[in-house]
C-alpha cells in the first residue's frame, strides 16, 4: 500500500502522485488523495473554534476551501466586515488556488495563502512572522510508506519546531497538527478532522500525549456517521479539538489524558462540542484511570499472558472469498466437499471457551463459509479443483504478495496447529477458545501456543482468568477500538495483558468452573460468566480481589467500553 484513504481538504499532488494511470475524475480524485470535507462538517467544527471576530485563523492545508469558506462565514457572523483579512492557510496543490479565488470572488494575497508545502513553513519566517488563535481544517492522510525521502525532512522539521519525538512511521496528518503548535498564540485553539487512526495507532499515541500536555483543555469525538462515502471513501472520522494553549506544559502528571467520545451524527457533535465546552470538570480518558485502579491491587497476583503463551496470526489465504467456501458455495462451484478442510473463519463461530466439530456443523448450517479450500498440487489432483483454480486470473496470481510467498500459490495451510484460538475483533472483551480436535483458523483469528511444560489443567485456568474484570480492563487498555466500537488485539497487545493467576487452584474446581463458564458464555449469560471468573479467582486471592475491588474494576471497564462503544450498539450490557 502506498497511499492512505484520505479524507483530506488537500489535495496531494506534489511529491505523492500516483504511476497508475487514472481517466476517471472520481477515481484520479481518490488516487491523490483528494477527499474534501462535507460542508456541514466544517461549519460545525469551524463555529466551535472561532470564538471573536478578531480571531486569527490558520488552514495549514486548505484544498477544497471548505474550511476556509466556514471560517468566512463565522468570522462575518460575529460582525467581522474584513473576515479575509483574518484568514491564512497555503496548500502544495496548485488546483486548491481555483476554489481560493472562487471563496473570496478576487485573487488572494501570496502573503496570505503561498502555495508551499506547510511542513517546510517556519514560526517567524511565514506569514509575516504572525501567530493564530485558531489552527483548524481536514489534514492530509498519506501513509508513511508513501512520504518516501520527504520523511527524513519533515522528521527534522518537527525537531526544528520543538516536537522531536513523533514515530517515522507516522502519517502525514500527524506532522501537520504538531507543526500546527509552532503558529499558536497563547490561549490558542484547535479543531482537526482526522483518520480512525488516531485511536489506534501507536504513533497517534504521542499526538495525543502533546495535545494533552500543552492545552488546558482537550477531547477526541468519534463520529461513527460515515461522512465521506459518496466520495467513495468509508474512512472513520474523528473530531480533535483543544483550547487554552500553552507552549510551557501544563504540570498534571502521567495520570491526565484527553477526553474520549463517540457521537453517531455531525448533528450529535454540534450539541456535544457545546456542552462540552459548557462543562468546568476536564474529564480525562478512562485509560490513565484504569491502570492506575489495577497498579494499586499489588497484592493480587498476577501473570503477563507472555509468560504463558506465544500468539500469532492465522492462515492468511491472500484471498478469502476465493479458498473460503459455505456448503451452497461448495455446491455451486462442483467443489467436493471431503476434498475442503474445515476451519474457523468468525469470532462468532465460537460462543464458548472451545472450538470443534459441533462449532463447524453449526457454522456449515448457518451458511457460513469455513471450509478451506488447500491443495499442495501433489497426489491426483481433482478435475473439479483443477477447474476451479483455474478460473483465478493468472495477472492476480502474480501481485499477490501472500502467494508470492507459497511454494504453491493454492497451498494456505502451511502453519502449525495452534492449541487454542483468540478472536481478532470482539465487540465484548476477548476470550481464549481452546482447540481439542487440533483445527486451523484464519487470520480473523489469531493462533495461540502455550509454553512449553504448562498442564492442560493451566490452560483452561487461562481461560477462565481472562474473563475476569481484572483482565477484562487490562485488555482494553492494550487493545485498540476499530470500526463499529470493536476491540483489536494484534499479537503483540495479547502478549502484554496481565491476567489474576494464583497459586495452585484446585484442579477440580477449576474443571468444573471452565464447565459453567462455557455453559454462560454459550447461553449468552455475560454477566454471569464474568462473576463465575472473580469468584473464582477470589477464592484464592480473598482480600487482595474482595468486593470492594471489583466493584471499582467493573466501573472503569463500563466506563471504557462506553468510551468506545457507538451509542447506537448499546442496547445490551456492557460489563461484559
Amino acid at each position: 500500500m502506498t497511499l492512505e484513504v484520505n479524507n483530506s481538504d488537500t489535495a496531494q499532488s506534489e511529491g505523492f502522485s500516483p504511476t497508475t494511470q487514472v481517466t476517471d475524475a472520481r477515481a484520479l480524485k481518490r488516487a491523490l488523495g483528494a477527499y474534501y470535507t462535507p460542508d456541514h462538517l466544517s461549519a460545525v467544527v469551524t463555529s466551535w473554534a472561532i470564538q471573536d471576530p478578531s480571531d486569527r485563523v490558520l488552514e495549514p492545508g486548505f484544498g477544497g476551501c471548505g474550511f476556509l469558506m466556514a471560517a468566512k462565514v463565522r468570522l462575518e457572523s460575529l460582525g467581522q466586515r474584513n473576515a479575509h483579512e483574518y484568514i491564512h492557510g497555503c496548500d502544495i496543490d496548485k488546483a486548491a488556488f481555483d476554489h481560493l479565488r472562487e471563496v473570496f470572488n478576487a485573487t488572494p494575497s501570496e502573503e496570505h495563502f503561498p502555495h508551499i508545502d506547510f511542513l517546510r513553513t517556519q514560526p517567524g519566517s511565514s506569514w509575516e512572522g504572525a501567530r493564530f488563535s485558531v489552527a483548524l481544517g481536514n489534514p492530509p492522510y498519506v501513509s508513511y510508506q508513501a512520504l518516501g525521502e520527504k520523511r527524513a525532512t519533515y522528521q527534522a522539521a518537527l525537531a526544528t519546531s520543538g516536537w522531536p519525538g513523533l514515530s517515522a512511521r507516522a502519517s502525514l496528518w500527524a506532522y501537520f497538527v504538531l507543526h500546527a503548535l509552532s503558529y499558536l498564540e497563547e490561549e490558542g485553539r484547535v479543531a482537526w478532522v482526522l483518520p480512525g487512526s488516531l485511536m489506534r495507532a501507536d504513533y497517534s499515541k504521542y499526538v495525543k500525549h502533546i495535545y494533552a500536555s500543552h492545552f488546558s483543555k482537550s477531547a477526541l469525538f468519534h463520529v461513527h456517521e460515515r461522512l465521506f462515502g459518496s466520495a467513495g471513501a468509508d474512512e472513520e472520522t474523528v473530531v480533535l479539538v483543544a483550547e487554552g494553549y500553552s507552549a510551557i506544559p501544563y504540570d498534571r502528571g502521567a495520570e491526565f489524558g484527553i477526553t474520549e467520545r463517540a457521537v453517531e451524527t455531525v448533528e450529535d457533535l454540534a450539541a456535544a462540542l457545546a456542552n462540552w465546552s459548557a462543562e468546568t470538570d476536564i474529564q480525562q480518558s478512562c485509560q490513565p484511570r484504569a491502570g492506575k485502579l489495577l497498579q494499586a491491587m499489588n497484592k493480587l497476583p498476577t501473570c503477563p499472558l507472555g509468560d504463558l503463551l506465544t500468539a500469532r496470526i492465522g492462515l492468511v489465504t491472500g484471498d478469502n472469498a476465493f479458498f473460503l467456501f459455505s456448503k451452497q458455495r461448495a455446491h455451486d462451484a462442483g467443489v467436493p466437499l471431503d476434498l475442503l478442510t474445515p476451519v474457523f473463519a468468525k469470532g462468532a463461530m465460537a460462543p464458548g471457551l472451545s472450538f470443534g466439530k459441533p462449532e463447524i456443523h453449526t457454522a456449515l448450517s448457518a451458511g457460513r463459509p469455513c471450509l478451506l479450500l488447500s491443495w499442495d498440487g501433489t497426489g491426483r489432483p481433482n478435475t473439479a479443483i483443477e477447474r476451479y483454480l483455474q478460473s483465478y486470473p493468472s495477472e492476480k496470481i502474480a501481485k499477490v504478495s501472500t502467494f508470492k510467498k507459497r511454494r504453491v500459490w493454492h497451498d494456505p495451510i502451511q502453519a502449525e496447529v495452534p492449541d487454542a484460538f483468540w478472536p481478532v475483533m470482539r465487540d465484548l472483551g476477548p476470550k481464549l477458545v481452546l482447540n481439542p480436535q487440533k483445527l486451523h483458523c484464519t487470520n480473523t483469528i489469531h493462533r495461540v501456543f502455550f509454553k512449553q511444560g504448562l498442564a492442560a489443567i493451566q490452560r483452561k485456568q487461562i481461560a477462565i482468568c481472562l474473563q475476569t474484570s481484572y483482565a477484562q480492563l487490562y485488555a482494553e487498555i492494550c487493545g485498540r477500538s476499530y470500526g463499529s466500537g470493536v476491540l483489536k488485539h494484534e499479537p503483540r497487545d495479547v502478549e502484554q495483558i496481565r491476567i489474576p493467576w494464583p497459586n495452585s487452584p484446585d484442579a477440580s474446581h477449576t474443571r468444573d468452573t471452565f464447565t459453567l463458564l462455557d455453559m454462560a458464555l454459550r447461553s449468552g449469560k455475560n454477566q454471569e460468566a464474568m462473576d463465575i471468573a472473580d469468584n473464582y479467582v477470589g477464592i484464592y486471592a480473598k482480600l487482595a480481589y474482595g468486593q470492594a475491588q471489583r466493584t471499582a474494576i467493573r466501573e472503569e471497564l463500563m466506563a471504557a467500553r462506553r468510551a468506545r462503544m457507538p451509542i447506537g450498539n448499546r442496547n445490551y450490557q456492557l460489563i461484559t
